[in-house]
């Protein structure tokens, strides 16, 4: 259910929900379907190999064996469990916390994350940094794990519009985004700018008696 469920999530994380929906809703036969899923999933790169507790298990090094540092990661320190929504749920209902606990048991042994300690190592949402943006598609499902809440010298923004979701403000500009879009990557651009200026006007250096002021240009 792990495998299958990554097959169609993508297509929503990524602004591609429309797309996948006409994939998988057209009027087709059941082997037609199944048949389309198949071609979805190598659209992503996605292999059964990267989700079978066996398979994720075997250390030996390969260089298509990523996925078992990752979800090593995963079962250890930040509990990147894939969980389905209450409200709107994309995933099995199968794939719930008690899921997970055993799938990294198997996999790793004895292996589950403690979150609290992990959010007071890395300091969860509690960021002690100046000067950073966080950008996120409305669409984008992780935006629930960014950092919302604007402060003097962290910007947060979010893109509602059609379709935006993982990575949208990052990509090239093209003539047919959306005004909400264009006005993020505005904002970003002038953050930055502004950032850049306030810097500059702070730096000063003396040579003898004579003090000069550092110029951004």
């Amino acid at each position: 259910m792990f495998y299958l469920s990554d097959i169609t999530v993508p297509g929503v994380h990524y602004g591609k929900r429309v797309e996948i929906y006409n994939a998988l809703m057209q009027n087709q036969s059941f082997l037609e379907t199944v048949e389309n899923i198949g071609a979805y999933a190598s659209v992503f790169n996605l292999n059964i190999d990267q989700y079978g507790t066996q398979l994720l298990s075997n250390t030996n090094f390969g260089q298509q064996q990523f996925a078992c540092q990752r979800y090593y990661q995963v079962c250890n320190v930040f509990d990147q469990s894939y969980t389905p929504s209450k409200s709107f749920p994309i995933r099995s209902y199968i794939l719930f916390m008690n899921y997970w606990a055993k799938w990294c048991n198997i996999t790793y042994g004895s292996a589950f994350p403690d979150t609290i300690a992990s959010n007071k190592y890395f300091s969860g949402l509690d960021i002690q940094a100046t000067n950073l943006i966080f950008t996120n598609g409305d669409e984008d499902p992780w935006q629930q794990a960014s950092k919302k809440t604007r402060s003097t010298c962290i910007k947060s923004y979010v893109a509602d519009c059609h379709q935006c979701a993982r990575y949208v403000e990052l990509e090239a500009p093209c003539s047919n985004d959306s005004q909400a879009l264009k006005d993020i990557r505005a904002k970003v651009l002038l953050n930055f700018s502004n950032w850049k200026k306030e810097f500059y006007d702070k730096q000063t250096f003396s040579h003898g008696f004579i003090e000069f002021k550092l110029s951004q240009y």
